[in-house]
């Protein structure tokens, strides 16, 4: 004969969502002025920040100084950038950001986490109130950058 019947099971509480990882799923940031100020990116990559400066020198070999660095930012660090993300307003950015006399800065982000994202570049514009210079928003960004990177250079 076949087992006994079971007695029916109490009903199981909802589960609850799944925290979005502090991870990115994507962070490409990119960041540079005229042909021989400094160029700045950062890049997710396999777990890991891979920071790129290029630092040109207008010398008569007219070469380029290439600093690397990788950085696994701890899950603080992590907490306080999307923090930062979140209270600047970064995920409402608008997509391109151009000034007629801007400074000569040209900028693009990829930023995306969970069912977040947003993708957004400059050219001597940025996002918030500013005419030709840096907005306040678009600093403390950099600056929540840098938490992520040991506070290296990023401008």
């Amino acid at each position: 004969m076949g087992a006994p019947p079971q007695p029916p099971q109490p009903p199981q509480p909802p589960r609850a969502a799944e925290p979005v990882s502090l991870r990115p799923a994507r962070l490409e940031f990119q960041i540079s002025g005229s042909p021989f100020a400094p160029a700045y990116r950062l890049s997710w990559r396999a777990g890991k920040l891979l920071y790129e400066a290029v630092v040109a020198d207008p010398g008569p070999d007219e070469g380029a100084e290439r600093t690397w660095e990788l950085f696994v930012p701890s899950a603080a660090q992590w907490q306080a950038f999307w923090d930062a993300v979140d209270g600047i307003g970064v995920w409402d950015w608008a997509p391109e950001s151009v000034a007629e006399h801007g400074d000569g800065t040209t900028w693009r982000l990829e930023l995306h986490r969970g069912p977040r994202g947003v993708t957004c570049s400059g050219h001597g514009a940025y996002p918030g109130p500013g005419e030709g210079t840096a907005s306040p928003a678009f600093r403390d960004f950099l600056a929540a950058l840098g938490l992520l990177i040991e506070g290296r250079r990023l401008r």
